[in-house]
């Protein structure tokens, strides 16, 4: 378990390819940060990706869920695959894929995406084109 105010992967713009990969338990609870922007998969960062796959099980908690933050975060994704592989975002303000990232992806193969208590959206501004 995490507590913090963010998590960002791929912060700036040389941060490219990172990735974090979930097959165990994981939870991440915003610690007093007041935006939307807590949880970010590609903030600068070009094909960064967050996985949850082989059962694994992510929650974020009280805190918004980003693929893609602006426009240098191109081709950055999320991953939820395989049986019994969970991602539960609760509390929070907005999920976007692509919020300016262009070609940002959110993928549910085989898992489970709840979505507690947000609205979704994908290509959030006109730098965010081909996201799905």
């Amino acid at each position: 378990s995490i507590s913090s105010p963010v998590f960002r992967l791929g912060n700036n713009p040389n941060a490219k390819d990172n990735g974090v990969k979930i097959e165990g338990d994981f939870r991440f609870v915003n610690s007093g940060a007041a935006r939307a922007d807590i949880f970010q998969v590609g903030v600068y960062g070009a094909s960064n990706r967050f996985e949850v796959v082989n059962g694994g099980k992510a929650t974020i908690d009280n805190g918004g869920f980003m693929v893609g933050a602006y426009a240098m975060a191109t081709d950055c994704s999320a991953l939820i695959e395989g049986a019994g592989s969970e991602l539960c975002i609760t509390n929070t303000e907005y999920i976007a894929v692509g919020n300016g990232g262009p070609r940002a992806s959110l993928t549910v193969d085989g898992g489970r995406l709840d979505v507690l208590g947000s609205r979704m959206v994908i290509g959030s501004i006109a730098d965010a084109a081909g996201c799905w």
